[in-house]
């Protein structure tokens, strides 16, 4: 025995998807509050966007000084880095931890005069 073949018309076609569509909205609304809830929040204060590791332009940005000056630094062992491989890369909670460290020694030296 063969299956009945029927035939729909493109008209029938299109009024069966305006009737699917309010349907196939509120499954996707549904869909996207469960991966909105159970993404992890973020840390207070912390970028979503922002990069684990940045090259020397982005951190001379972060500590407001020229790419050059974060070379010297680097090479002299004296900012914190971390190489992969031959590239050098900065963490911005280690700038940042490094600068309120150099703060607090010049804050510390006594005053020269």
């Amino acid at each position: 025995m063969q299956a009945e073949r029927t035939s729909t018309s493109p008209l029938t076609l299109a009024v069966d998807m305006a009737a699917l569509r309010p349907l196939i909205q509120e499954i996707a609304r549904e869909v996207v509050g469960q991966v909105q809830a159970e993404r992890p929040s973020p840390e207070p204060g912390a970028a979503e966007d922002e990069p684990v590791l940045l090259d020397a332009r982005a951190a001379a940005k972060v500590l407001s000084i020229s790419p050059r000056q974060v070379a010297r630094l680097t090479e002299a062992g004296e900012l914190p880095h971390v190489r992969i491989g031959r590239l050098v890369r900065y963490r911005v909670d280690a700038l940042k931890a490094w600068a309120q460290q150099s703060e607090q020694r010049i804050a510390s030296c006594p005053a020269q005069g």
